[in-house]
């Protein structure tokens, strides 16, 4: 039984089964005055402290190859399926070579992601371990952005309904939890958490106090505080991306200006980006350094800013989509959409070329909502829910790069059918497993946030 103290919230539990070994210049430079305060200081003496909890996991380990992996919101959590068995060379089980033996629980002849059998020989889906962990009061607590690094933890943001904000960062291997902080005081929105060498990670925020302030805010890797910009009031930070310098892209206005900018390491302001007339509510990184953004709006855009700043082109907008969530950029550099459409929703995907030309779009047929998108390598993983009689299901949604739909996982809680379940966030670890960020709750009850590491 393994415990960690996390001021005002509550780890319900931690599971883990053993697993094979992102055209107008508006004119301020660096330094302008349109930027105030700048901290060194440590987050965590900041934090409230006032109420600590314990964190408490036991997990229990079932051989099964079934597609759905079982949760529970109590103190227990049951896994089901296999570990997988990588390539190996010898006379040990090589996974790829279509024969099942050893402790693969399928072998369907390649290692390619989102055919049902995964590159490590699982079924596609199967959680490696996940986590729980949920706040006093009752309501829905999410988490609502993760970003994996280099080193394949977990930066996470999320909230305690109603109104209190929690950030922290979890082991890829164990997923246990390395450190977690309650934001200090009310009236601040996390929107967006970025992470890449591990060294650095970033938050977007719009703070309370002062009202409506951007603030964007910088941790090492042990939680500790760095450097930090605040822009003056009327002003929102709501996404954030890490460049494999550490060099911060955050997206947000200045009063109805919408724009990127970018900061190196040390938190040097080096360009802010042209006008997009709407607020970029994800960023993506190509190959070639360029970033691609969704924007809100009615429609929403996807745009493309240069490395250096500079507009490269603007997608023409799809009039039947309501709502661009997340976005994600391929080897190639085309990049994938994922949002919903009409009312009642459905969950959606669009494929854009490298010039911002649509490539093929995917609306669900069922009512839904997508939250969630990442690039596997060899074609897509999208996540949201799916709408049902009773309860939301988690939805799982694997893609070629041609747009077809290959293989689909629901996730709902076995124990308790008026529990809603949504995956919120996607992302790839270095090893080549999935990472997902949602949350378990049951109306007007106490809810869970969610973490969760599977195989692709």
């Amino acid at each position: 039984m393994r415990s960690c103290s996390i001021p005002l919230l509550t780890a319900l539990s931690l599971a883990a089964c053993p697993a094979p070994s992102e055209d107008t210049d508006v004119g301020v430079e660096a330094g302008s005055d349109d930027e105030v305060g700048e901290s060194t200081t440590d987050s965590r003496a900041e934090a409230s402290s006032d109420t600590e909890a314990s964190t408490e996991g036991e997990t229990s380990s079932d051989t099964d190859t079934g597609t759905d992996t079982e949760t529970s919101s109590d103190t227990e959590t049951s896994t089901e399926g296999d570990a997988g068995t990588e390539t190996e060379t010898g006379g040990g089980p090589a996974c790829g070579d279509g024969v099942v033996e050893g402790d693969e629980a399928c072998d369907d002849g390649n290692t390619l992601p989102g055919d049902g059998c995964g590159p490590n020989c699982m079924v596609s889906g199967t959680a490696l371990w996940e986590v729980f962990v949920s706040g006093e009061n009752p309501g829905p607590d999410s988490f609502r952005e993760i970003a994996v690094d280099q080193l394949g933890h977990v930066a996470v943001v999320g909230y305690q309904h109603p109104d209190v904000r929690w950030y922290g960062r979890f082991d890829g291997s164990s997923g246990d939890m390395l450190w977690g902080e309650v934001w200090p005081g009310q009236q601040a929105a996390m929107w967006d958490v970025g992470a890449n060498s591990g060294e650095l990670i970033a938050l977007a925020i719009s703070a309370g106090t002062p009202i409506d302030s951007a603030r964007l805010v910088t941790f090492d890797g042990d939680g500790v505080m760095g450097w930090q910009h605040t822009l003056p009031m009327d002003s929102a930070f709501t996404s954030v991306v890490l460049t494999p310098e550490d060099d911060v892209i955050v997206g947000g206005h200045v009063e109805d200006v919408f724009h990127l900018r970018r900061y190196d390491s040390e938190g040097n302001l080096e360009w802010i980006g042209p006008e997009m007339g709407d607020s970029a509510f994800d960023l993506a990184l190509r190959p070639d350094g360029s970033i691609v953004a969704a924007t809100v709006g009615s429609p929403p855009r996807v745009v493309s800013i240069s490395a250096q700043g500079e507009h490269e082109w603007t997608a023409a907008p799809l009039e039947w989509i309501s709502y661009y969530a997340e976005l994600t950029a391929d080897e190639g550099g085309r990049a994938y959409v994922v949002g919903y459409e009409g009312s009642p929703a459905h969950a959606a995907v669009v494929a854009l070329d490298t010039d911002g030309s649509v490539l093929w779009t995917w609306v669900d047929e069922e009512e839904g909502q997508g939250w969630g998108i990442v690039s596997t390598g060899q074609g897509l993983l999208a996540g949201g829910e799916r709408f049902g009689r009773v309860q939301s299901s988690g939805w799982l949604g694997w893609f070629d790069l041609d747009g077809e739909l290959t293989h689909e996982q629901l996730i709902a809680h076995p124990d308790f059918p008026d529990f809603q379940v949504s995956v919120r966030d996607l992302e790839r670890s270095p090893d080549g497993y999935g990472v997902l960020g949602g949350v378990h709750y049951q109306p007007d009850e106490a809810g869970d946030m969610w973490l969760r590491k599977f195989e692709l």
